[in-house]
């Protein structure tokens, strides 16, 4: 009998989740496990109103893994440390996980590597967060694409893969220690804001309302704060991701009738992907060679700051 532990990052979901689905079809038992992380009271991009939609969804995803048989293991700490641990208590011999694109998640991956390689466990590195990673996308010389627009005409150009099936049934050995589930206070914070609906079913839901009316206007109205009419929360870097970005290549369908709001939400999700690459390939570097402006359009270079190589900052 086997068991794989799947670590949970940024995919907070049973559908369409490519390293738990090679996980559950590979192995006879898997151990799906959140890392939360330490820090307390301040962080340098993250508030209250993020966390308490994090901690949404970890509600909703543990209720969806009881559904199908699984239990969702919470622990606190280092990923590297805690997994380390958790595959000597489970006797797990591999470890499965989507790939981070951030500078600071693709050191931990590196040094998971390293620890696993000394237990004898197996790492499985999937490609989940983006439609397309890293250097998938490059110029005619090689190099990474600095303007969004070529980009964009070549993203276009590759092949997509079908979303993947929801999870059927999955086995989690009994008696695995585990945390509670975070709230607000595990942070030390606190927060009176109205967030939006966390979780797997609530994305997709709100993707349903986005098809029957936003998309068609979608041009128009997709840079106004005070519209309810994005996928951003469900779907945007670096939010926990409850819906894939497979599945919003249904925005497609608004070409019917708006070919125009259509290309926009598409648009975005090219948007999306290209920072991912600017996260990978250093946002520093490329925020300084890049056009004048572009820097200050693109609020998340802040936070890629923080978690460029030899800063202090820590993703949560």
């Amino acid at each position: 009998m086997s068991t794989a532990i799947h670590w949970f990052r940024r995919d907070l979901r049973i559908t369409d989740n490519t390293a738990l689905a090679a996980a559950v079809a590979a192995h006879d038992h898997v151990v799906p496990v959140y890392i939360v992380s330490e820090w307390q009271t301040e962080h340098r991009w993250c508030g209250a109103p993020r966390q308490a939609f994090l901690c949404g969804c970890l509600a909703s995803l543990a209720k969806n893994l009881e559904a199908k048989g699984g239990r969702l293991i919470i622990r606190r700490g280092r990923a590297d440390a805690v997994l380390a641990e958790l595959a000597q208590q489970t006797g797990a011999d591999a470890i499965y996980f989507n790939r981070d694109p951030d500078p600071f998640g693709r050191a931990m991956e590196q040094r998971l590597e390293k620890i696993a390689r000394d237990l004898g466990v197996r790492l499985h590195a999937h490609q989940d967060i983006a439609l397309h990673e890293r250097d998938e996308l490059l110029t005619g010389s090689g190099t990474p694409f600095k303007v969004f627009t070529p980009y964009a005409r070549a993203w276009l150009k590759l092949g997509k893969t079908a979303p993947g099936r929801s999870l059927s049934r999955i086995s989690t050995p009994p008696r695995i220690a585990s945390e509670p589930l975070p709230t607000l206070h595990t942070w030390k914070l606190s927060s009176d804001a109205t967030i939006i609906e966390p979780g797997e079913a609530a994305a997709r839901q709100r993707l349903g309302r986005f098809l029957d009316g936003p998309i068609f206007d979608y041009a128009n109205r997709r840079d106004l704060p005070a519209e309810d009419g994005t996928l951003a929360p469900f779907a945007g870097s670096p939010s926990r991701h409850p819906l894939h970005p497979r599945s919003l290549r249904e925005v497609r369908r608004g070409g019917r009738e708006g070919p125009r709001h259509a290309a926009s939400g598409r648009g975005d999700i090219h948007q999306r992907t290209h920072l991912a690459r600017i996260l990978s390939a250093g946002a520093l570097a490329l925020a300084r060679s890049a056009r004048p402006g572009v820097a200050g359009a693109l609020p998340a270079l802040a936070m890629a700051r923080s978690l460029a190589p030899g800063s202090q900052g820590r993703r949560p």
